[in-house]
């Protein structure tokens, strides 16, 4: 006999046996019944709501587990891409001064306030001094280590993070790189597009990743 027709009729007879036992019990005893089947029922939904309350915290402390092992090889090298990333545009925009420089060195190796205070101030000189012509460096100059967050990072803090926050600063990021690609491409194409206000929102965004490190590693207390 054909396996899908045999399937087929077996369902068929279950059904008809469900059909035929609740027709009985209703014939024979329907307030009875009735009880029972809704006990039956509300059994049934609390089992289900157990099991899936149980399985689901021991997945949620699996991926507490799971990421308290690499919560800080991932925030240290996110730290670091992050400084590197800085440091092309300090390379292309700032001649001076050189402590800020220094500052940032060190904040790539641990998480300092200074180097975040740095990241905020090249912000600010940065948008008093706006260089079209020296776009496509800059972005060369800061891509490889953006791309190994939004490439390696961001994934593992989302598959196995419990942190949205972290996740929602990383993407950020990741989307004004994006768009900071996409007017360069565009500049490219039909000349007349302004790419360095979108490298400037790289820059903040660079900035915002740093202090939610900074707080995660215990150098700067959480906002309230």
């Amino acid at each position: 006999m054909n396996e899908d027709l045999f399937r087929k009729r077996l369902r068929r007879a279950a059904g008809l046996v469900v059909v035929v036992a609740t027709a009985g019990g209703i014939y024979l005893d329907w307030k009875s019944f009735t009880i029972n089947l809704a006990a039956s029922a509300i059994a049934a939904v609390a089992g289900v709501l157990l099991v899936f309350l149980v399985v689901e915290r021991l997945l949620e402390q699996r991926r507490r587990d799971s990421w308290a092992i690499v919560e800080r090889p991932t925030l240290a090298a996110t730290r670091a891409d992050l400084i590197d990333a800085s440091l092309g545009f300090f390379r292309v925009i700032f001649a001076h001064p050189m402590t800020w420089f220094h500052a940032l060195l060190e904040g790539r190796d641990v998480a300092t306030e200074d180097a975040l205070q740095v990241l905020r101030l090249m912000g600010v000189e940065a948008a008093k001094y706006p260089n079209e012509s020296r776009a496509e460096e800059l972005h060369d100059g800061v891509a490889w280590a953006l791309a190994h967050i939004r490439d390696v990072l961001t994934p593992r803090v989302i598959a196995i993070g419990s942190d949205p926050e972290l996740v929602e600063v990383l993407v950020r990021l990741d989307v004004e790189e994006s768009r900071w690609k996409s007017a360069l491409i565009a500049q490219g194409e039909t000349g007349g597009v302004e790419t360095y206000p979108k490298a400037l929102c790289v820059l903040i965004a660079i900035g915002d990743a740093y202090a939610a490190i900074l707080v995660r590693e215990g150098a700067r207390p959480a906002a309230k």
